[in-house]
């Protein structure tokens, strides 16, 4: 089957995997991305392993999730903690207790002193950062579980 038939007749189904999964911006590049899996699915299906359908509904799917995540990760390493510190006005109220405990954790990357100020500084606990953050509370745990080990690191090498 030729491949601009094949992305005709499955646009409307591209389309809806994209809003099924709340995107809301950049909905051609997310287009590109699902016409991509298209290709992608279509050579890689095997007749003898199911029908077409539900095979590239899941494949384009599995494709927009990736590059979500991508696009997710890309925008949280982009900015760094002092940054996001003073552009975010609710976290301005104490500066100099804040710059001494940044202080202390220079050795530490921009996630995971984003961490250490929202849990110990404003008591936030990893699923208020995670809501506020808008990941998955488990990447937040891992950005405090690795701030902890790299802390007690240095603790045991002064």
């Amino acid at each position: 089957m030729e491949f601009d038939l094949l992305a005709k007749s499955y646009s409307k189904l591209i389309y809806s995997v994209i809003y099924s999964l709340g995107i809301d911006h950049n909905i051609d590049e997310y287009y590109q991305v699902g016409l991509i899996g298209l290709w992608e699915g279509s050579e890689r299906f095997n007749k003898e392993k199911g029908s077409f359908p539900p095979f590239i509904r899941t494949y384009i799917r599995w494709k927009l999730i990736n590059a979500l995540k991508l696009e997710n990760s890309r925008q949280i390493k982009s900015i760094s903690i002092e940054d996001w510190l003073h552009t975010n006005p609710i976290y301005t109220d104490r500066p100099l207790e804040k710059e001494l405990l940044l202080s202390h954790f220079s050795h530490l990357t921009d996630l995971q002193r984003r961490w250490v100020i929202l849990h110990f500084y404003y008591g936030l606990t990893q699923e208020d950062i995670a809501d506020m953050e808008q990941i998955p509370s488990r990447r937040v745990r891992s950005w405090g579980d690795l701030a902890l080990k790299k802390c007690l690191l240095r603790e045991t090498n002064l």
